[in-house]
């Protein structure tokens, strides 16, 4: 018998550097459009507010032109109700259907 050879097998490194830096990135864009839509939303609430005190002044006042204004200010409600609920798609997990109350919030790949 002669000498016992040994095999030597390399193992290659996984580089997953890469995968993580466009994880980040993608968490960083979905945070950026998680503001965008955070700040549209704080603004529809302030018009809902608006909106509110108007339809409050409004019961004082009768008339035709009235029933108009309340239409308007119902689809601004509406509008501002729609913006809100985009916020929730985007922040809704999509698995057991909660939203975060603190940040980071995880994104799935």
């Amino acid at each position: 018998m002669g000498p016992k050879r040994i095999k030597i097998v390399k193992v290659e490194e996984v580089n997953y550097e890469e995968e993580v830096a466009a994880l980040k990135t993608t968490l960083e864009d979905k945070n950026k459009e998680i503001e965008t839509i955070e700040r549209k939303a704080a603004n529809y609430r302030k018009k809902q507010e608006e909106t509110i005190d108007n339809l409050k002044l409004m019961k004082e006042v009768d008339g035709d032109n009235d029933k108009r204004e309340i239409n308007n200010l119902k689809m601004k409600l509406r509008e501002s109700i729609n913006i809100v609920d985009q916020l929730k798609e985007k922040i809704e997990c999509p698995v057991c259907f909660e939203i975060p109350h603190t940040g980071p919030v995880p994104v799935c790949p």
